[in-house]
């Protein structure tokens, strides 16, 4: 228990890890626009929401739709994280309704049946923690390529990509543009 309690604890850590921030280098208009964190930042002066609408050339429609999603994103992963240990809960309860069974059972006593209870908690707890996260982990991630597209196509790196083989959604046939 205390090994899977460490390994539990040093993957959060490795969840929590700041990446370095994506730097999308200068291209034709003679500017630095580069997304950092959640942040745009223009020749090393970060950008408010104001100073983005206001920048000539830049999609802020995309860029607001982008932070949008992410945001929606990020919440639904966050909320659908407790029904799954609620369910996780519920698996625990289950466990230990058939370990008390099976002692029941070799002592010789009939044993009694449990009341379904912590398999419903279980299943309900992993049904709605996995229907949050599937919903929100592509929404998520299609906000972040919203916004990196806004940043892209304001530094003028908009090309059409067509390559075949291994992407970053897997294996396949990929049209990036």
């Amino acid at each position: 228990m205390k090994k899977l309690c460490t390994v539990l604890a040093f993957l959060l850590m490795l969840a929590s890890v700041d990446l370095p921030a994506q730097r999308y280098p200068t291209s034709g208009k003679g500017t630095g626009l580069y997304q950092k964190n959640s942040s745009i930042w223009l020749d090393g002066n970060r950008l408010d929401k104001k100073a983005l609408s206001e920048l000539e050339g830049f999609n802020y429609d995309l860029y607001s739709k982008g932070r949008t999603k992410a945001g929606i994103g990020t919440a639904l992963i966050s909320v659908g994280a407790v029904p799954c240990v609620i369910g996780t809960i519920g698996l625990v309860g289950s466990i230990q309704g058939r370990v008390r069974m099976d002692r029941e059972r070799k002592s010789g006593i009939e044993p009694t049946p449990g009341s379904g209870l912590p398999e419903f908690i279980m299943i309900c707890g992993y049904g709605v923690g996995i229907l949050f996260e599937a919903v929100g982990i592509p929404l998520h991630c299609s906000g972040k390529a919203d916004i990196r597209h806004a940043v892209e196509s304001y530094n003028g790196q908009s090309d059409i990509v067509f390559s075949l083989g291994p992407t970053t959604n897997g294996f396949g046939i990929a049209l990036n543009f």
